[in-house]
């Protein structure tokens, strides 16, 4: 079953810049980010705000780019969630989607491209690599594997200890739940890992035939 991720906002300090940041119909200005920040300011410790400055940092386009900033959100935001009094499906369902965040971005911080970028200590790739372990140890003891929501960093894990077959077959196996950019580029990725180099082609040129910016970035 989907666990789905419930919106906190006890206080109702969050809802108005929530629409404005992430609505369907947002279109963000510099003023709305700037009043996220006063916001946080001005009550650091409010659950709605804090998750709303993670969801509005763990964006697609953002999650290269900042992955830091996620983790220490992420990592903020469960803090508070420990003593908060919510319906225990409801928090174990949101505690399960700020860990999976948190490891995704702590998997980000560890891409090759990204510490070319920002590069990383010895000492501070082991701190990493810790980290996104704990993250992920705790994510499979609170919910169990197979979650379609969380499914990519398990198959992250997998890759990072070559488990290159066991990964493809999960993520075959939940292919129709997978966002359609995320299955191909990882199927690709995965194809590449078992040196099967024509299917890994071939899985190129799909690739790229449905999303050409992004596969032509590796």
């Amino acid at each position: 079953d989907r666990l789905v991720e419930p919106v906190l906002d006890p206080e109702r300090k969050a809802s108005g810049l929530r629409t404005r940041l992430l609505g369907p119909r947002a279109k963000p200005s510099a003023r709305d980010t700037d009043n996220l920040k006063f916001a946080l300011n001005a009550a650091p410790d409010d659950v709605g705000l804090r998750q709303l400055q993670l969801h509005w940092l763990d964006q697609p386009q953002y999650r290269e780019m900042y992955p830091s900033e996620i983790v220490e959100a992420a990592t903020r935001f469960l803090e508070l969630l420990e003593n908060l009094k919510l319906d225990a499906a409801q928090k174990r369902a949101v505690i399960a989607h700020t860990l999976y965040r948190k490891g995704r971005a702590l998997g980000y911080r560890q891409d090759p491209d990204v510490v070319e970028k920002t590069p990383l200590t010895v000492e501070e790739m082991k701190s990493v690599q810790e980290q996104l372990v704990d993250a992920y140890q705790r994510l499979i003891g609170l919910v169990g594997p197979g979650h379609p929501e969380f499914v990519l960093l398990e198959i992250r894990m997998l890759r990072k200890d070559n488990w290159f077959g066991r990964a493809l077959d999960l993520l075959e196996h939940n292919a129709s739940r997978i966002a359609p950019r995320w299955y191909l580029e990882k199927r690709r990725d995965l194809l590449r890992d078992l040196g099967w180099q024509p299917a890994a082609d071939e899985a190129q040129k799909v690739f790229a035939a449905e999303f050409p910016t992004e596969a032509n970035k590796n």
